[in-house]
């Protein structure tokens, strides 16, 4: 008897939580484990405005518990379009705003809205694995575009010009860059949509680690588009810190309006299938989006701090070469000489099994992540002086240095 099995999602993977299975075996054998895998601020004790709690108390009795409309609450695509002035200088009409259950879910909808079987999209890689996973899922192809580690990670745009073909149908843009760190110049991204434009394909752009800056400037893909449709999605998962409130959105620009109608039928068709993403949140998330500045700039000058710490230390680690981040919460080093260890994910496991400290392996965002590895460098800097110094001691046994 065949399986009943859907065999598209045995291609579905998410290495960034698979490696904590390994990681708690051996907390519960009794081994210390520093977890450095995952990008979640609150876990780490980083906090969100606390406006934010009382707001969703009252949204909860005033009643907000009923469904609203799919595409999102009224008061939080004010908010939205308030903040896409504010920080970005985009005009944004509330119609072209879908919000989503996390940031994520706005990327599968744009894909879902875009992709049939077999046709292409040109996905960075490095890329966050979940770009590949809903490709998977709606049997479209991945094509590749490489970043330039030399280069502070920029994307390579004469490897995008040379992989646009007739199956092509959007560029996806991470930026700020997960997992390397990496912030675009207004240049690059000026570039990457003028390559669009030319070959009349929409842009996807990422931008959830937007206000997690520590060095230059952030540019906004919609900000700069003159004739090039983008999506863009973002949320208020990392710098709001509100994780596990899974409350995220798309919006909209289309300067020639080439596609905004069908986008928005597509987009209304898809945030009808999940009725509405919390309501409560939604409303105790419009209150704060626009008046979070001093505690995200808090937070950011925390993170640099960290940053900064774990930068030198990567730096002075034998057989280990790194770019320097300039926002997100990661760090995405090269493993120069490894001695007996055989590739990345063997290098992930060895450290975790020998030293307690876990990571997640470069092959995880991509063939072009081999003999990397990423860092989240949220813990406390005492918690990352005691990895770091694992990390050196493991680097010197495995490549016999006394």
């Amino acid at each position: 008897m065949g399986s009943k099995l859907s065999d598209r999602v045995k291609s579905i993977s998410y290495p960034i939580t698979e490696i904590v299975a390994e990681a708690k075996k051996l907390e519960e054998s009794g081994k210390k484990i520093i977890y450095l895998n995952i990008g979640d601020p609150p876990h780490y004790g980083f906090e969100p405005n606390k406006l934010v709690f009382k707001e969703l108390y009252n949204a909860v009795n005033e009643g907000y518990n009923d469904y609203t409309h799919p595409s999102g609450l009224s008061e939080l695509k004010d908010a939205i379009v308030k903040y896409e002035k504010k920080e970005n200088n985009v005009v944004l009409p509330e119609e072209n705003i879908f919000t989503a259950l996390g940031s994520s879910e706005g990327l599968q909808y744009a894909i879902a809205s875009l992709i049939d079987p077999g046709d292409e999209a040109l996905i960075p890689s490095l890329w966050y694995p979940l770009y590949p996973n809903y490709m998977h899922l709606y049997n479209g192809k991945i094509v590749p575009y490489n970043l330039i580690e030399d280069q502070e990670w920029k994307p390579d745009l004469d490897d995008i010009r040379t992989k646009i073909s007739d199956k092509t149908r959007f560029i996806l843009l991470n930026n700020p860059n997960n997992p390397t760190g990496a912030v675009y110049s207004k240049k690059t991204v000026e570039k990457i949509l003028d390559i669009a434009a030319e070959y009349d394909l929409i842009v996807i752009s990422d931008e959830v680690y937007s206000k997690i800056i520590y060095e230059g400037d952030f540019h906004s893909t919609s900000s700069l588009t003159k004739d090039t449709c983008v999506i863009t999605s973002n949320g208020v998962s990392k710098a709001y810190a509100l994780t596990g409130w899974r409350l995220g959105w798309l919006h909209i620009i289309d300067p020639k309006n080439t596609y905004i109608e069908g986008l928005k039928s597509h987009l209304d068709k898809l945030t009808r299938t999940r009725l509405s993403a919390n309501v409560p949140m939604q409303k105790a998330c419009a209150a704060i989006l626009n008046n979070s500045d001093e505690i995200i700039d808090k937070n950011n000058k925390e993170l640099s701090k960290r940053c900064n710490y774990v930068y030198k230390r990567l730096k002075e680690t034998p057989g280990i070469d790194v770019v320097k981040p300039k926002g997100t919460l990661f760090i995405f080093p090269r493993i120069n000489e490894s001695g007996n260890i055989k590739n990345d994910k063997d290098f992930v496991r060895l450290l975790l099994r020998e030293k307690g400290v876990c990571m997640v392996h470069g092959t995880s965002f991509g063939k072009h992540g081999l003999n990397h590895f990423r860092e989240v460098f949220l813990e406390s800097l005492d918690a990352l002086e005691k990895a770091h110094d694992s990390l050196d001691e493991f680097m010197k046994h495995h490549l016999n240095i006394s």
